[in-house]
């Protein structure tokens, strides 16, 4: 599974690194590979997780403004590898059914998922000296979940000791899954899987210094982490924190 990821990942990565160097040299486009860490969370109370970010950011200048007194103007996109950590939320309350006359009786669940991500920003530059200059963006972005790994651990108790006296009350259960496929344990029971698409809305504020930038980009996913999802508290909440060097 991480020799297949690894592979995944840097096709990717080669990929856009290709196309960024087909609008390299046109004037108005600006290509910045970056990299760096990003802290996100499935749901609005759970616990945050640390992952990655790496890609090429694309920016094509649209209005250009001489001075300080306004801002330029332009969209920026580009194509991401993000790695995004957390728990596994496809559960109900209560007593979850899972063959052979047991039940859930509490869960453990983590999973790891790898997105290909498409940002769309329309984005403000401020001059505010000579080599330094403030960016603004917003706007949507898509994802396309690539793969990942998740584990889920629970105990199965019996609905009914006296019609089961020759079972254990209680067994404890241990599975591994793809995020994005989920898994038949039984006929009764299936870990739900997470939806490949994924979109949003991002929000970024950016310093650039000659050509170094560092950025800090804020996203709100929309898009559902399981497939029969009716909670909107879980969604991904993520921040990212990236050094870019502009070619």
């Amino acid at each position: 599974m991480k020799r297949k990821m690894k592979k995944r990942v840097g096709m990717t990565l080669a990929l856009a690194c290709m196309a960024a160097a087909s609008v390299c040299a046109q004037e108005g486009w600006e290509i910045t590979p970056e990299a760096g860490m990003v802290v996100n969370k499935d749901h609005f109370y759970d616990k945050t997780y640390v992952g990655f970010k790496m890609g090429v950011g694309v920016y094509h200048e649209i209005i250009h403004a001489e001075g300080r007194e306004k801002p330029s103007f332009g969209l920026n996109s580009g194509l991401f590898v993000v790695q995004q950590r957390g728990g596994y939320h496809a559960m109900n309350v209560g007593n979850i059914p899972v063959g052979n006359g047991r039940f859930m009786d509490g869960y453990f669940a983590k999973a790891t998922r790898y997105y290909l991500q498409l940002p769309l920003m329309v984005r403000w530059r401020y001059s505010v000296a000579d080599n330094v200059k403030i960016n603004l963006g917003l706007g949507p972005y898509a994802g396309i979940g690539l793969g990942g790994k998740g584990s889920m651990s629970y105990n199965a108790r019996l609905f009914s000791e006296e019609s089961f006296p020759d079972l254990e009350p209680v067994v404890h259960e241990y599975y591994e899954f793809d995020p994005f496929k989920g898994k038949h344990v039984n006929e009764e029971y299936r870990i739900d899987a997470s939806p490949r698409f994924d979109w949003g809305v991002a929000a970024a504020a950016s310093v650039t210094v000659d050509r170094v930038t560092f950025t800090i980009d804020f996203q709100t996913a929309f898009g559902n982490t399981y497939e029969q999802q009716n909670d909107f508290r879980i969604r991904n909440y993520m921040v990212s924190f990236t050094f870019g060097y502009t070619l």
